[in-house]
């Protein structure tokens, strides 16, 4: 029961922050729209990103954030040493270590994943918006023209750069580019992508509503 009320209570806070999270947002959106400005958003989104978190990578960031050896080992016997195996018509195959992966539905899991994605902010906060909520991470960027589209681009490209280096691959099918403005005359159009590896170059498509936290956005906020 204490287990069940602990997760009841995480599920409570997360689904509070994400409400908060998305009212800031829809709140600088709209203010932005009122004064006459466009605004891109880039919806990014981590292909199964708990079973992707690198154990030996995020061991080493929580080393890098001051955890003690003590707690360090504690979390490696909670990730390591795990085998797995697959049966098919009842034959099980050789038990391969498990070198990668959060157990999902613990207490310990989503903020084993927040750890893991601490320092993706400090890639291109300055350059623009960057919102993060469990596996969905968006950009954002105020946009009066080709320069301030290519900076938006850069820091999408930035994030691919980052995800490469953790073995957090994105799954690029899903992510999206919704431009927000009132005047179609006036939009500046931009084809945000990414040539980080030369043989696989990825082109992002446009669309006109995006499913935000649960939340259906479309071009114009209404």
């Amino acid at each position: 029961m204490l287990k069940s009320f602990t997760t009841f209570n995480v599920s409570l806070a997360a689904e509070k922050h994400g409400l908060l999270q998305l009212l800031k947002i829809i709140d600088h959106w709209t203010r932005l729209l009122d004064q006459g400005h466009q605004v891109d958003i880039i919806y990014t989104d981590f292909e199964k990103a708990f079973d992707k978190v690198p154990h030996r990578r995020l061991l080493n960031k929580l080393c890098s954030y001051g955890f003690n050896d003590e707690l360090v080992n504690w979390i490696r016997a909670f990730l390591c040493n795990r085998l797995q195996c697959v049966r098919i018509n009842g034959v099980l195959s050789t038990a391969k270590p498990v070198l990668s992966g959060i157990p999902q539905g613990s207490v310990l899991g989503p903020l084993l994943f927040i750890m893991c994605i601490n320092d993706l902010p400090d890639v291109c906060s300055s350059l623009c918006n960057l919102y993060l909520f469990a596996d969905d991470a968006k950009l954002y960027k105020c946009v009066h023209d080709q320069h301030d589209a290519d900076v938006l681009n850069n820091c999408f490209e930035n994030m691919l750069l980052w995800s490469n280096k953790w073995l957090m691959k994105l799954n690029l099918s899903k992510c999206k580019v919704l431009s927000l403005c009132n005047s179609k005359n006036n939009i500046v159009t931009y084809n945000y992508g990414s040539a980080v590896h030369a043989s696989d170059i990825v082109a992002l498509s446009h669309v006109d509503t995006m499913k935000d936290l649960g939340v259906m956005v479309d071009n114009e906020l209404q």
